[in-house]
């Protein structure tokens, strides 16, 4: 069973509601949200931590190359730079 998707956009909505903003535009909020995100990964870009308390933090990662088969071929992956998440201990769900 697929899991629901929540873009920007709701989430812009969803906090322009919470937050009782009367008068300002989705899509401003929407930008804000982007510019937000693209900070985000500048930031981790530049090869630092972007630590976001109580939820998380961001960094990137080398994962080094390796050799895979497919089917009856081989591929080479090159090494490259993942982002990471790791989240706060605060937004991790213990099920009992």
């Amino acid at each position: 069973m697929k899991k629901p998707i929540v873009g920007r956009r709701t989430l812009a909505e969803r906090v322009a509601k919470k937050l009782g903003v009367k008068g300002v535009s989705k899509e401003l909020l929407n930008k804000g949200i982007n510019l937000f995100f693209k900070e985000l990964l500048k930031e981790a870009r530049q090869g630092k931590r972007v630590v976001i308390t109580d939820f998380g933090s961001f960094c990137y990662k080398e994962r080094k190359g390796r050799t895979q088969r497919i089917g009856n071929r081989t591929v080479h992956i090159p090494d490259r730079l993942v982002l990471t998440f790791k989240a706060s201990s605060k937004t991790k769900i213990v099920k009992e």
